[in-house]
């Protein structure tokens, strides 16, 4: 099965734990020696990413799916103990939760992204809203607890054309009550280009952001 995102673990070098969009979520404690299954007993076998909360490392949360092959009713699961045993999952999405983060400053925030849109909880999964409609590819906090989410397209037209560097990264200080949108920079070839994803990480107080993309001249 593909793999779709990999976790390690602060306390130990040779654990580290694997989120595959057909057979679950693994745990290798001998640094890839052997395998174990931890998500045998949940509803999902479908994972589309696997997070840990900062503040609480034996809490992990996993968003459902497969991001190839969308279905209906997609969620998050939440463990207390390391991916012993798992909580059901909430279902607030159409299409695979494939980002997710949580909040240093506060471990019951917690971000996702899917095609379906920008959601957050804060009550540590239990309930999710959903705060914007695009299409949304990562999710990120900072140090401080501010809210960076990257997105493919808005229907706004004061933004200028789907996909435009103008309107790719929104943030939040607010915990979703209000967005600003950052404007990324263009490269050579990125006029017009049609965006495909956006990537991001917030570590301290600096954010990074890799965006994929189709040039306008047709260029890979």
């Amino acid at each position: 099965s593909r793999i779709a995102a990999i976790l390690a673990d602060p306390r130990s070098p040779a654990t580290t734990l694997i989120a595959t969009p057909g057979g679950g979520i693994w745990r290798t404690e001998d640094a890839g020696i052997s395998w174990t299954p931890i998500t045998e007993s949940t509803a999902s076998l479908p994972f589309c990413d696997l997070v840990r909360d900062p503040s609480n490392v034996d809490i992990l949360y996993a968003g459902t799916g497969d991001a190839r092959y969308p279905t209906p009713d997609q969620g998050v699961l939440r463990s207390s103990d390391n991916g012993r045993t798992w909580s059901a999952s909430l279902s607030f999405s159409n299409s695979a939760v494939c980002s997710l983060a949580v909040d240093p400053t506060d471990g019951r925030r917690i971000a996702a992204a899917s095609d379906d849109g920008l959601f957050l909880s804060v009550d540590s999964g239990a309930t999710w809203r959903r705060l914007q409609n695009s299409v949304f590819t990562a999710v990120s906090f900072d140090a401080q607890g501010k809210l960076y989410a990257a997105r493919l397209g808005t229907s706004d037209p004061s933004a200028g054309p789907l996909g435009s560097r103008a309107s790719l990264l929104l943030t939040s200080a607010n915990g979703g009550a209000t967005f600003s949108t950052v404007v990324l920079p263009e490269t050579a070839g990125s006029a017009g280009a049609k965006t495909t994803h956006v990537a991001l990480l917030a570590r301290a107080a600096e954010v990074y952001a890799a965006v994929s993309y189709i040039p306008a001249d047709g260029g890979s």
